[in-house]
């Protein structure tokens, strides 16, 4: 038995000259985080997406989207800093999130991570300058020559030529009023008109003395009718007429050029 203890124990410092002297070095556990991811999209991380601890700009751990276990779910362990920036953040799908938290040894952490998509940068300044040089000059010269000069028209011809017509005119006026009415056609007879009333009986006459008989007298002649309308009158009245009408519609136009010539 005492045997047995001593190869034990010489099998085990055999073993343990054996190992590399790094199995010993004692090394700093990480700081695990674990939660659901999400995409800049709002949309659950599908599977295989990438989540990314950093430090500052060094990417120092890398885990993939597992749904296993509940949709978009991730874990990963960030060891520790190596350098002065002992904050950690986050990316999803290379987009970054708004999560910073401090590293600390053995912790074990919840967190839910969403991409933040990238703010578009709408300038807000406005000018405010606004030109307000208005031109003030206003052109004040206007043309003041009207011209006066009307174009005059020579209406001596014109007053000549009324002048004939109106005494032509008065010429057949006074003609037509003395000439006789041209002979008419003679109407026909009239009929007999009706035998008037008989009128009062006269007084007795003075007894006149005894004639000798007269002959006898002649048959009566017959009651003439009376006389017929008289027949129109020769055509050449109503063509004086009608000459008389064309010269004052003449005068007329005449009159209105001149009117208009003048104004």
């Amino acid at each position: 038995m005492h045997r047995l203890k001593i190869l034990v124990l010489l099998a085990t410092v055999a073993l343990l000259a054996v190992l590399p002297g790094s199995i010993f070095a004692q090394e700093t556990a990480p700081h695990r985080f674990y939660g659901t991811a999400t995409l800049a999209d709002e949309t659950v991380a599908p599977d295989g997406t990438v989540v990314a601890a950093m430090f500052g700009d060094e990417e120092v751990a890398t885990a993939t989207v597992e749904s296993s276990f509940e949709a978009g779910f991730y874990l990963i362990d960030v060891p520790q800093a190596t350098g002065a920036i002992t904050t950690v953040t986050f990316t999803v799908d290379g987009v970054a999130t708004a999560d910073s938290i401090a590293w600390a040894e053995r912790a074990m952490q919840e967190l839910n991570l969403s991409a933040v998509a990238a703010k578009v940068e709408v300038p807000t300044e406005v000018p405010t300058e606004v030109p307000t040089e208005v031109p003030t000059e206003v052109p004040t010269e206007v043309p003041t020559e009207v011209p006066t000069e009307v174009p005059t028209v020579d209406l001596a011809p014109l007053e000549e030529a009324v002048e004939e017509l109106s005494a032509t005119v008065l010429d057949l006026q006074l003609s037509f009023a003395m000439s006789p009415p041209g002979p008419g056609k003679t109407g026909d007879a009239g009929e007999d008109g009706a035998q008037g009333p008989a009128g009062p009986q006269g007084p007795d006459g003075p007894q006149g003395g005894q004639g000798s008989p007269g002959n006898d007298g002649a048959a009566g002649a017959a009651a003439a009718g009376l006389a017929g309308p008289q027949g129109d009158s020769a055509g050449g009245a109503l063509a004086i007429v009608a000459l008389i009408l064309a010269i004052v519609a003449l005068l007329g136009v005449g009159a209105a050029f001149v009117m208009s010539r003048k104004s």
